[in-house]
């Protein structure tokens, strides 16, 4: 199982922004609301990551891993550089402002002095084919800089992408389970229609639960060490679930879609089991009723507006350790779901 907390969407995001900006000073509110977190919570849960939102570390000091090194070193000079670059195109502009000015000034002080105008008159011409020329140059030097500031924002880009594939190929390397079988028997949500009528719908959906209970019962043996129970609230999809499920042990284990939202049916199918392995559940959550939707318009296919209402309905409070240990269920896991999962 592989979803990026909200610490690692900070980070991430920080980094992103500093990147863009060139190590300026961020607003907390703003970063919070990005990672889907309030300002509080940043200040209370997230306050060590402040400095680096306030631009006072560098966010290179974010990976201390010696394989990441090099991108981090190289993030931390494209970000000086580009700090440089603005700073010396902040100064050009000012220059090219104040001579401006100045100019202006003489152009019409030497105007007004009236007994002057003619003599000056040559002078004025020469001052002002001068600024020109000179006002040309700034324009070039500021292209300059421009192209060399969009160059080094395309290198820290680059070595972020870099960064990324090796966190990738990191997570990749974590050993996954060599014994699993996954178990998906509700067929009724693959159909062509929606099961308008609730009743029919309840029937269909009571002969998946018996038949993924007997399912369950005919290839468990003495081997297999866990059952897991994944309550599918549809708000993510099982196939990825699945194929990202890493049990910590590489013994014989079960996974099994099971969105049933009542406790007493679940309570009834368990007993059904003919097995000695541990029994656990894992339940989707998502707190950002915006991914919701976007995930159900997405990936969610011919689930009733009922079913989807019992889904919602049932929360934590139906599925507490306690209650699930009289149900002889040894632990409750939660999914954290982020958009795409």
């Amino acid at each position: 199982m592989h979803t990026e907390t909200t610490r690692e969407a900070l980070i991430r995001i920080i980094t992103e922004q500093q990147i863009d900006t060139g190590n300026a000073k961020l607003r907390i509110g703003v970063i919070a609301k990005m990672a889907g977190i309030t300002r509080q919570a940043f200040h209370r849960y997230y306050g060590d990551l402040k400095p680096y939102v306030l631009g006072e570390k560098p966010i290179s000091t974010f990976f201390d891993d010696s394989s990441e090194g090099i991108n981090s070193t190289h993030l931390l000079n494209a970000q000086k550089k580009i700090g440089e670059l603005q700073s010396s195109l902040s100064k050009v502009e000012a220059t090219h402002k104040k001579e401006l000015q100045e100019f202006k000034d003489s152009c019409v002080t030497s105007l007004m002095k009236s007994d002057l105008a003619l003599h000056d008159a040559d002078n004025v011409r020469k001052r002002h084919a001068q600024q020109i020329s000179h006002n040309e140059k700034l324009r070039q030097d500021l292209s300059t800089l421009k192209l060399a500031l969009l160059h080094e924002q395309s290198r820290a880009a680059t070595a972020e992408a870099e960064l990324n594939n090796i966190q990738l190929n990191a997570s990749r390397a974590q050993p996954t389970i060599r014994n699993l079988i996954v178990i998906d028997e509700f067929d009724l949500f693959n159909k062509k229609n929606i099961i308008e009528d609730e009743s029919t719908f309840i029937q269909l959906k009571n002969k998946c639960a018996e038949k993924t209970i007997n399912k369950i019962n005919t290839i468990v043996d003495q081997n297999t060490s866990i059952v897991t129970l994944y309550i599918d609230r549809f708000i993510s999809r099982f196939e990825k679930f699945a194929d990202q499920y890493n049990q910590n042990d590489t013994s014989a284990a079960i996974l099994v879609r099971f969105p049933i939202f009542d406790q007493y049916l679940i309570k009834s199918y368990l007993v059904q089991l003919d097995i000695r392995a541990r029994v656990q559940i894992i339940l989707p959550v998502c707190d950002v009723e915006s991914i919701i939707k976007t995930q159900r318009a997405f990936f969610v296919r011919n689930v009733p507006h009922f079913e989807l209402k019992n889904a919602d309905d049932f929360g934590l409070q139906d599925i507490s350790l306690k209650r699930c240990r009289t149900m002889g269920i040894t632990a409750v896991l939660f999914n954290q779901i982020s958009q795409g999962d």
